[in-house]
């Protein structure tokens, strides 16, 4: 926006957002350096956003202020001070904002939601588009109303889900579509100013998919990994839990009476030959292939030692076991089994 000649009068935001080591220029610099090294050591993907938006502004004179809430009244007072034609929100505001709140700006406020709506409205969308395997997402530039992600659509762009595509690079690709589509509409929108731009209602959506739920981080029911399921739905689940750190929960799986978190799983998934459901049926320097409910198998190519309680109480610390080391370690052998996971507790 800023490149195009849209300047914000201000930057809001959520307090729970905030990240301290990449809002300080210098703070930033060795704080991306010292996690790229990390993730070499430890074999993890550097997924992590490591820009900063609160900086960005501040280097460009812009005020930012950093808030709970757009509800209460020294809120409100703020935004009215600040005058604003329209409110844009943009990478997900945890908070229904109140009507009163969107009665302020002059034009309206408008959200650009990282789905095609009316599909995949609510939370961690990407998690679960990955994990459903839709061949496309995209954004969608809404106005804003008395419910979450469900007001007049003004436009929509897309863009093509590769099989391979984790939360996080996904969430990359549209970031970049988004920017470009807003940036198109803002002419559009002063254009028809003082009145709203053009835009069309959503159509009714009832699937199972309707509202996306927060991901279930602290169930073990919710995190282990199911053998009957069919060998590409688990695939796709390890991809769906990819984490920008290793400390965090994941994937469960139980092998002679030890949990492990599986970070990584190879594409694509491969027939199992008959094969026992939850059996490794060979290591190779890819991986471990076990075999799946639909008589197919998976490639696990990396697995980490899962610490007894689990993120928060007992982050994950144990450096993960990669490729050809699964092998090489001896605790993965072919014929072992899976076990069933204990479910009855929250980590």
């Amino acid at each position: 926006m800023l490149a195009n000649g849209i300047e914000p009068v201000a930057v809001v935001l959520h307090s729970s957002g905030a990240q301290p080591e990449l809002d300080d220029a210098e703070r930033r610099l060795h704080f991306k350096t010292e996690y790229l090294e990390r993730c070499i050591k430890q074999k993890i993907e550097p997924v992590k956003f490591l820009e900063s938006i609160d900086l960005l502004a501040r280097q460009n004179g812009i005020s930012v202020s950093t808030r709970d809430s757009l509800n209460g009244i020294d809120d409100r007072t703020w935004l009215a001070h600040c005058a604003p034609d329209l409110l844009l929100v943009a990478g997900g505001w945890p908070n229904l904002i109140s009507v009163e709140t969107l009665a302020i700006p002059k034009l309206g406020c408008i959200n650009v939601h990282p789905s095609l709506l009316p599909d995949y409205p609510g939370t961690d969308v990407h998690r679960w588009q990955v994990l459903h395997g839709v061949p496309k997402s995209g954004c969608t530039v809404h106005y804003m109303d008395a419910r979450f992600d469900s007001g007049n659509i003004i436009g929509q762009r897309a863009v093509h889900i590769d099989p391979t595509d984790c939360p996080q690079t996904l969430a990359a690709k549209v970031a970049d579509v988004s920017a470009q589509y807003v940036v198109e509409l803002m002419p559009r929108i002063q254009k028809a100013a003082p009145a709203c731009v053009q835009s069309v209602p959503q159509p009714a959506k009832k699937t199972s998919r309707h509202l996306c739920k927060p991901w279930l981080w602290a169930s073990r029911e919710f995190l282990s990994i199911h053998w009957k399921d069919a060998a590409e739905h688990i695939r796709r689940f390890i991809l769906s839990c990819t984490q920008e750190s290793y400390k965090y929960n994941g994937p469960l799986v139980r092998l002679n009476d030890r949990e492990f978190i599986v970070r990584r799983a190879a594409y694509p998934v491969k027939p199992a030959d008959g094969t026992e459901v939850g059996q490794i049926i060979e290591t190779t320097r890819q991986g471990i292939w076990v075999g799946c409910g639909d008589g197919n198998s998976v490639c696990l190519t990396q697995l980490q030692p899962a610490s007894k309680e689990g993120f928060p109480k007992e982050p994950h610390t144990a450096l993960p076991i990669s490729d050809e080391e699964l092998a090489q370690s001896g605790l993965f052998q072919a014929g072992m089994k899976f076990q069933q996971m204990d479910n009855t507790s929250i980590l």
